[in-house]
C-alpha cells in the first residue's frame, strides 16, 4: 500500500475512535447526573433502584418547586385510612390543586416511615394505595413505631431550595422505650431531636413551616404511649374524628404560592382546625400611625411626628368611662402570613404598663387591625406594643400528657405530646437570625 494511503487510512481510525471514546463518556457523564444515591430514600419495594435524597434537583421548568408529599405509613395511621376517609380525599384535593393551580414543576410521592419510600406512578396508584393491607404488604420500612424526630430528620435533610416538602402524620410520639425508660423521660428528649434537626438545616438553608391541623375519620385500633405498636392494645375507635398534621417546608415565596391556594381547596377546608407558621422576617417594621378616633379622651396629633406622638392627652371626665384614656393605632399586618386568630388575640402581645390592649379588624386604606390601647392612669410616657412570636395557644389546649383513655370525650380530639414537637420546632427557628422574639414592635408617645 502508498505510503501516504497508509497513513491517510491509519489516521481515519484514529479519529473514530477518539470520536466513540468522546461519545461513551459524554454518555457515563450523563448517567451520572440523573443517578445519585442518598440517605433513607428509596423506590418503591418492586424497583430495587436507590434514588437520590436530593433527586435530581435539576432545572425546573419556569422556575417552579418541585414538590415531594411524605404520607406517614406506620401503624398509627391505619385507622385514617380505613375505607373512603376524609384524610385520602384531602390528600387527593391537595395534590390535584397543587397541579391544577400550576405550582409544581412536577409532584413526588413517598410514604414515611423508618425511611422515605418513594412510590413512582400516578396519583391515583397512590391514593389507591393509601391503606392498611398496601403498607404492610409493599412498604419496606420499620411501621412499629413512631419516632417523629425521626421522621422529621428525614424530610428536612432531603429539603432543598427549589422543593416544598409536605409532611402528613398524626404525630404521635411512639418511639420505641428502651428498658427501664418511660415516656416521659422521652418527651422531652424528643423535643431536643426536633430542635435539633431544624437548626442544623437551618444553618445552611433559609426555609419557612406552614403546619396545618387537621380532622378525620378514624376507625381502627388507637396506640396510647403505655401500649405502643408493637404490643397489644385495647382502645378501638369507631369512626370518629381524629387530628392529623399537615407539615409544609419551603422558601418564603413558594409558601406564599401555596398558602395562596388553600382557600380553594375544598376538602382542606372542611376539615381545617387550626394553622401556624414559623417564618423568617427581614424588616420587622410595618407601617402604623395614631388615629383621630375611635378615642376615649381628647388629644391632638403632634405636627412633627403624628404617625407616632400624641399631644394634650387628657382623660375622660364624664360618665362610666370617667378617669380612661384610650386610643387607636392602625397597623398593616398583610405582610405577615399568622392567622387571623393570633392577631386579635390580646395574649400574643406585650404592652407598656398601665395599658391594655384590644385588637380588631380594621378596613382602612391599606391598614388591617386597629390596636385600641387604653389606660387608667394617664401620663407622659412611651407607649410600647410588640407580637410576641411564640407557639399559639390552640397547641397547648389540643395536646394531650396522657392517652390511656383516648375514647374520653375530653380527649379524643387531642394529640398526645404535640406540644413537644412545636417547641421543638420553635426552638430550632430561633437559632436563625431572621427569626425573633417578636414579629413587630411599635412605640408611641404620649404627652399630656
Amino acid at each position: 500500500m502508498d505510503k501516504k494511503l497508509k497513513i491517510g487510512v491509519i489516521s481515519i481510525f484514529v479519529i473514530l475512535g477518539t470520536i466513540i471514546i468522546i461519545a461513551i463518556l459524554l454518555n457515563n457523564q450523563d448517567n451520572g447526573l440523573n443517578h445519585h444515591s442518598g440517605p433513607n430514600i428509596r423506590t418503591s419495594p418492586d424497583n430495587d433502584t436507590v434514588t437520590d435524597a436530593a433527586t435530581e434537583t435539576a432545572e425546573t421548568k419556569g422556575g417552579l418547586p418541585v414538590y415531594r408529599i411524605y404520607f406517614e405509613n406506620s401503624g398509627s395511621m391505619n385507622g385514617y385510612v380505613n375505607g373512603n376517609t376524609r384524610i385520602i380525599n384531602a390528600i387527593n384535593d391537595l395534590v390535584r390543586s397543587i397541579e391544577a393551580y400550576n405550582l409544581a414543576e412536577r409532584v413526588e410521592m413517598f410514604w414515611l416511615n423508618s425511611m422515605a419510600e418513594n412510590r413512582p406512578g400516578e396519583l391515583d396508584s397512590f391514593i389507591e394505595n393509601l391503606n392498611r393491607d398496601a403498607f404492610q404488604r409493599l412498604s419496606e420500612g420499620d411501621l412499629s413505631e413512631t419516632d417523629m424526630s425521626k421522621r422529621f430528620s428525614i424530610v428536612l435533610e432531603n429539603l432543598q431550595s427549589d422543593h416544598v416538602d409536605i409532611m402528613v402524620s398524626d404525630c404521635l410520639l411512639l418511639p420505641r422505650i428502651d428498658e427501664g425508660e418511660t415516656i416521659m423521660e422521652l418527651l422531652p428528649r424528643n423535643k431536643t431531636e426536633v430542635f435539633h434537626q431544624f437548626a442544623r438545616k437551618l444553618s445552611n438553608q433559609s426555609f419557612n413551616t406552614l403546619v396545618l391541623q387537621m380532622f378525620s375519620n378514624f376507625t381502627g385500633v388507637y396506640y396510647d404511649y403505655q401500649n405502643p405498636m408493637y404490643t397489644s392494645s385495647n382502645q378501638y375507635i369507631n369512626n370518629q374524628d381524629r387530628p392529623y398534621f399537615i407539615w409544609v417546608f419551603g422558601e418564603e415565596q413558594y409558601l406564599a404560592d401555596f398558602n395562596s391556594i388553600l382557600d380553594n381547596i375544598s376538602y382542606i377546608q372542611q376539615d381545617l382546625n387550626n394553622t401556624h407558621y414559623f417564618f423568617l422576617l427581614e424588616d420587622r417594621n410595618i407601617d402604623h400611625r395614631v388615629m383621630p378616633r375611635p378615642r376615649i379622651g381628647r388629644y391632638s396629633l403632634c405636627s412633627d411626628n403624628p404617625h407616632n406622638c400624641i399631644e394634650n392627652a387628657r382623660s375622660e371626665t364624664m360618665g362610666s368611662l370617667g378617669g380612661v384614656f384610650q386610643f387607636p393605632v392602625a397597623v398593616d399586618l398583610s405582610q405577615l402570613p399568622l392567622n387571623e386568630s393570633y392577631y386579635t388575640d390580646p395574649d400574643n402581645y406585650w404592652v407598656s404598663d398601665d395599658y391594655t390592649l384590644d385588637i380588631t379588624e380594621f378596613d382602612h386604606q391599606h391598614f388591617t387591625h386597629l390596636l385600641n390601647l387604653r389606660t387608667d392612669n394617664l401620663q407622659n410616657q412611651n407607649v410600647d406594643v410588640k407580637l410576641i412570636n411564640q407557639i399559639p395557644d390552640w397547641v397547648n389546649n389540643y395536646n394531650l400528657y396522657d392517652d390511656t383513655d383516648i375514647l374520653d370525650t375530653d380527649n379524643i380530639e387531642k394529640t398526645f405530646g404535640i406540644k413537644y414537637l412545636f417547641e421543638g420546632a420553635h426552638r430550632g427557628y430561633h437559632t436563625h437570625s431572621r427569626y425573633n422574639d417578636y414579629h413587630f414592635e411599635i412605640s408611641i408617645s404620649v404627652n399630656r
